[in-house]
């Protein structure tokens, strides 16, 4: 057997500055201001003849502003991710709808019977393999959550199994 992760590695990152009201309004103003400016300034290049994406644009002004030290002191950033990352997951999951499937008729059942194919095949393989391989079953959780759910949906289940050091294997 593999040996077991250490457990330095297996600790949760905990943020150590203080989370206050002003802070998280001022990240968020960040956020929101910085959205705009992208879009404003996306619109710009495009009416010069050079179409820059506006995620491109946000991007590099989100790592600009990463360096700077006056951000770097607000607390709430981390837990204003996570929210944000949980919150997405729920609308991804409120948004599968059984009525509509179910109105496709025939076509509905197949299509619903695919995918439970697939998940079927995928866990036999994916948990069999692992098994032969001797893996962690933490191990195997993450990459089938990142096969299957992508890789928003891998700090949820490593947060749940308690084994945040495979936070950044998932995402690779």
């Amino acid at each position: 057997a593999r040996p077991a992760a250490k457990d330095a590695g297996s600790e949760e990152i905990h943020d150590s500055r203080r989370v206050s009201v002003a802070g998280l309004a001022a990240l968020l103003a960040l956020a929101l201001g910085t959205f705009w400016l992208s879009q404003q300034l996306a619109a710009w290049t495009s009416q010069r003849g050079l179409a820059v994406p506006a995620i491109l644009v946000l991007t590099t002004l989100a790592l600009v502003l990463a360096q700077v030290p006056a951000v770097h002191r607000l607390g709430g950033a981390r837990m204003l991710g996570v929210y944000t990352a949980y919150l997405f997951l729920a609308v991804i999951g409120a948004g599968c709808d059984f009525a509509a499937l179910g109105e496709l008729g025939k076509a509905g059942g197949l299509l619903l019977l695919f995918v439970l194919l697939t998940l079927v095949i995928h866990g036999v393989i994916q948990f069999g393999a692992g098994r032969l391989l001797r893996l962690s079953p933490a191990t195997l959780a993450i990459a089938s959550s990142a096969n299957i759910g992508g890789v928003v949906t891998i700090l949820p289940v490593a947060r749940g199994l308690g084994r945040m050091d495979l936070v950044l294997p998932g995402i690779v």
